[in-house]
């Protein structure tokens, strides 16, 4: 069974800088669609407004950037499990890229037929499925179904699995819980092998949009302009 209770919050005005007027030491001016850190602590990666996705050399002072490659449209970045294959997605498309090789290459999938466009997509921990989720056909705006590309076996059709996820998914870096946004439901926790919902925040539309796990798994945190929640999603001690 799982705890889903909410373990404190902590307001973002205590987390400014003492000087309001301080100036970054390094940044950008161009939107920031998803970020993440390289496993090693390392680097940051950005995926812009642009299309372009930039890694952030923070070792060196001042950092260096390098343009890993461009993605039209881009919403997401996300890491495989075993950290050699960085995922985006967006657009008409999802893109994997090797991240192995000095000059990363990036294999492109197209989005399956049931949206008009990707909004997020995770790697299965094995690596042999691809969760995609979108815009649906029914209506503008409206949230199609999840669906499951089998990279493993591609003459497989796209499978959907939920019927509407939501326009975000995040799978906990244990593998064992998907997290997911939607902008009428807040956030759901779901089993990722029974597929049942596990806990819930539901907050008002559009509030909380922004959701991260902790490496762990153990935590999801959630953040909006003045706040950040943060939910233990672990197994509660039996009593």
């Amino acid at each position: 069974m799982v705890d889903g209770r909410l373990l404190e919050r902590i307001d973002a005005l205590q987390l400014g800088p003492k000087n309001p007027n301080a100036t970054p030491e390094y940044g950008t001016h161009d939107a920031i669609r998803s970020w993440l850190w390289q496993p090693d602590g390392k680097a940051i990666l950005t995926a812009m407004a642009s299309g372009e996705i930039h890694r952030w050399d923070i070792t060196q002072r001042p950092p260096t950037r390098k343009t890993i490659g461009t993605h039209d449209k881009v919403q997401q970045i996300t890491w495989s499990a075993d950290a050699k294959t960085l995922m985006s997605a967006g657009g008409k498309e999802v893109k994997l890229w090797n991240m192995t090789l000095a000059r990363p290459t990036a294999k492109s999938i197209e989005k399956p037929k049931e949206f008009i466009e990707v909004h997020s997509a995770f790697l299965e921990h094995d690596g042999r499925g691809l969760w995609v989720s979108g815009t649906g056909p029914s209506s503008i705006g409206s949230i199609g179904p999840v669906v499951r590309i089998a990279l493993d076996r591609p003459e497989v059709a796209p499978e959907p699995v939920f019927p509407d996820m939501g326009s975000q998914m995040k799978l906990s870096p244990n593998g064992k819980i998907v997290a997911s946004w939607h902008y009428a439901k807040g956030w759901t926790f779901w089993d990722w092998q029974t597929r049942k919902i596990i806990a819930k925040w539901e907050q008002g539309p559009h509030e909380f949009e922004t959701g991260r796990w902790t490496e762990d798994g153990r935590h999801f945190c959630l953040t909006q302009y003045s706040a950040m929640y943060v939910m233990r999603l672990e197994e509660a001690p039996k009593k």
